[in-house]
């Protein structure tokens, strides 16, 4: 049966021997996670799953950022949230119920789903100059990609909370240190050493790669759609406030702003 690569926008994916590579592809707008390309990582992720051929999915970005996380351009309105937000809730079941080993390879800076989502991957490799921030409580949002489970059993109350509900940024070297991030890689060879060792991971007998998994996952998967479950009726609920919309606004108006001065500035030299 074939198995052929969906059409995909501002998103990639190629197979290179049984290793399924899928890339954030909007490299201009930092890979923002414009409600097309949650569409098309969703297809390319139900693809990769159905393919008998791929037995590692490696997920990464093109450009200098990993992605920038939520795409707040003007277009947004017409689309339908509610599909929008049922598309997103379920991208994260399929990362939580997926059979094969999930490598997150982050390239560069990532920004809310780019950092909640990273604990849905069995490893994940970072360049060193990454940085992390989600910036739920600014935007008057919640946390999203199982991060209200997994950040606090991985990293510790008080580090996940620095991050969920404080905001801080955090260094790749602080979240390798906290258990979020498997390993630095220096960014030369990065992407190459990452593929180096999805190949060799896919090269296991199969079947016991997939029990080994199953495995270690433990009662983990329960616990992670429930999770899932919560937070997308939290969404559902934080977006259709006016304090969501009123900060969001406020976000949209200070970027137009930068823009402006950034504008001024460059057409006095």
């Amino acid at each position: 049966m074939s198995h052929p690569i969906p059409q995909l926008n501002g998103f990639s994916a190629r197979l290179d021997g049984a290793v399924a590579i899928l890339a954030y592809d909007r490299p201009k707008t930092g890979n923002s996670l414009h409600p097309t390309v949650l569409t098309s990582y969703l297809n390319a992720m139900k693809w990769a799953v159905a393919n008998p051929a791929v037995r590692v999915i490696v997920q990464t970005g093109t450009g200098k950022f990993f992605t920038t996380g939520r795409d707040m351009g003007n277009d947004n309105a017409q689309y339908d949230l509610q599909e929008v937000l049922a598309n997103f809730k379920e991208l994260n079941e399929i990362l939580i119920t997926c059979p094969k080993v999930l490598i997150a390879a982050v390239n560069g800076p990532a920004v809310g789903y780019g950092t909640t989502s990273l604990a849905l991957y069995d490893l994940v490799y970072s360049v060193p100059d990454a940085y992390f921030f989600t910036p739920f409580s600014k935007w008057a949002l919640c946390p999203e990609g199982c991060s209200s489970v997994t950040f606090s059993s991985i990293m510790g109350h008080q580090k996940a909370s620095a991050l969920l509900i404080a905001g801080d940024r955090m260094s790749a070297t602080e979240l390798w240190t906290a258990g979020l991030i498997t390993k630095i890689i220096p960014a030369p060879s990065f992407m190459e050493q990452v593929l180096e060792i999805a190949k060799r991971i896919a090269s296991y007998p199969p079947i016991a790669l997939a029990a080994s998994k199953k495995l270690a996952s433990g009662n983990r998967e329960a616990e992670l759609l429930a999770a899932n479950a919560r937070e997308y009726d939290c969404l559902v609920e934080r977006l259709a406030h006016k304090e969501c919309s009123d900060a969001l606004l406020l976000f949209a108006e200070e970027q137009q702003r930068k823009k402006a001065n950034a504008g001024r500035g460059a057409s006095r030299m």
